[in-house]
């Protein structure tokens, strides 16, 4: 009963969290945009049948299997940014979470897995000219376990940050991550959403509950977010 009020409570908050949105992917069983902006994706290998706490994860095998939004072309020019999503890693490579494309090879912002071995979460916002801004935490992303990754940019308040289950990591690297910049408009020719993707790499674990935010969340939002839904995983 406890389990069952427990479960009940997290389903009524999290609707409360979501209103707002730019993007946001349950993958209970597709990769619908649950935001109202219909950024709706289109999966390529996807296998629902994995079960979370809450309904089910998008599985991604490693190889070729993501899922992606063909027109994400309000996905850009915001003035503050956040990404959020719990991952279970069970491949030893690196690979990419959440990804938008500008053109080929080249992206307006990322969250990924940052290198093989290391598996520290790289959150990545490009600026008018394409340079990008990065911050690489130095808190690694556990494989085999359910986990909450965060990255932000506050915009005109000048940092990056990473956050790993409701926790602000440490930097480990980072290029112009305090600087003041605008970002730049989304590209023309690819300018898809991908989930399980980064270029040529694929991403080998479970996805649930991908959010895209157009304003930077405090320190106190993500914990509280972590609070409310790391019963479910």
């Amino acid at each position: 009963m406890k389990k069952f009020l427990s479960l009940l409570l997290l389903g009524l908050l999290i609707p409360q969290f979501c209103f707002g949105y730019i993007g946001y992917w349950k993958l209970d069983g597709n990769s619908t945009d649950y935001s109202g902006n219909h950024y709706n994706g289109t999966d390529s290998g996807v296998n629902y049948s994995i079960k979370s706490k809450i309904n089910n994860a998008g599985s991604y095998g490693g190889s070729t299997q993501y899922s992606y939004a063909a027109s994400a072309t309000g996905m850009c020019s915001f003035s503050g940014l956040t990404i959020n999503f719990w991952v279970y890693r069970t491949s030893t490579v690196a690979q990419g979470f959440v990804t938008k494309n500008f053109t080929t090879n080249d992206e307006d912002w990322l969250l990924i897995d940052y290198n093989t071995g290391d598996h520290f979460p790289y959150f990545q916002v490009d600026d008018t000219t394409g340079v990008g801004h990065y911050y690489i935490g130095d808190v690694a992303i556990a494989s085999n376990t359910w986990q909450m990754v965060t990255g932000v940019w506050t915009g005109s308040g000048r940092t990056m940050a990473t956050y790993i289950n409701g926790k602000k990591t440490g930097k480990k690297l980072s290029n112009k991550d305090t600087d003041s910049f605008t970002q730049r408009t989304c590209g023309a020719s690819n300018n898809q959403l991908w989930l399980g993707r980064f270029r040529g790499t694929y991403f080998g674990g479970y996805l649930d509950d991908v959010i895209v935010d157009n304003f930077a969340w405090s320190d106190q939002k993500i914990k509280t977010y972590y609070a409310y839904t790391r019963g479910a995983f």
